[in-house]
């Protein structure tokens, strides 16, 4: 379930630093305000499949105007869009629920006031494939020796995104795709870096092309492609 969020602020407003780590924070907060013990779940354990590797299953855009150019540190006057995405419905009803309380986000310093939010229709059926932009950027990591994590770039990333659809829809519904056969491509990408609590994260704005497993890219459209989604990291929209 998708949701589209409308903000505004009458006053032009410089953000210091990256804001997804405060953007993160909202979410869960929210979530949490309409239901503690899930919100707190969520935050702490996640979803996992025997133990093994977690996922929050959700994902956010950058803020964006209306035109869905991003904006990053400078935020002008006017109207703010904002999508959150989850292949869970009740994170979705719960932080729903958490923004109906609010008159306005409190994001760093920034206050701007709620005006909308709307629910996007249901996924649309990927058996032909799509083309898609990136609503925020995608990420992919590799633990490598002595516990460092290297960051993937577009054309050494692709078995990685696949094993990490698959992992999540395993964990998501207890079983595998019926179709494992899945082709991405990035058509263009540009590199983004963003700082996150101590680290940067080495992500990329891209132009994207799935085909085969609807099942598997509809899980990336739901709850993101790649990992760090839950920190504001691959979420996807329909190319038009």
């Amino acid at each position: 379930m998708r949701l589209k969020i409308v903000l505004r602020t009458d006053k032009p407003h410089a953000f210091t630093q990256d804001y997804n780590e405060a953007l993160t924070a909202l979410i869960y907060r929210l979530i949490t305000d309409s239901d503690k013990t899930f919100g707190e779940e969520l935050h702490s354990k996640g979803y996992r499949q025997l133990g093994k590797k977690r996922f929050n299953f959700f994902t956010y855009s950058r803020l964006m105007t209306e035109n869905k150019e991003w904006l990053d540190k400078y935020i002008p006057s006017g109207n703010i869009v904002w999508y959150f995405s989850s292949l869970i419905d009740d994170i979705t009803i719960h932080f729903a629920k958490g923004l109906q309380r609010q008159k306005y986000l409190q994001i760093y310093q920034f206050k701007p006031v709620l005006r909308e939010i709307s629910i996007i229709k249901d996924a649309p059926n990927f058996a032909k494939g799509a083309i898609f932009t990136t609503l925020s950027p995608v990420v992919m990591t590799l633990r490598v020796e002595d516990g460092y994590t290297k960051f993937l770039k577009p054309e050494m990333m692709i078995t990685k995104l696949k094993t990490n659809l698959i992992q999540k829809y395993y964990t998501a519904f207890n079983a595998v795709p019926y179709n494992l056969n899945l082709q991405i491509q990035f058509l263009d990408f540009t590199d983004m870096s963003i700082k996150y609590k101590n680290s940067t994260i080495h992500s990329y704005r891209a132009h994207i092309a799935m085909t085969g497993s609807a099942e598997l890219i509809r899980i990336a459209y739901e709850c993101g492609l790649g990992c760090k989604n839950s920190q504001g990291f691959g979420m996807l929209g329909l190319e038009m």
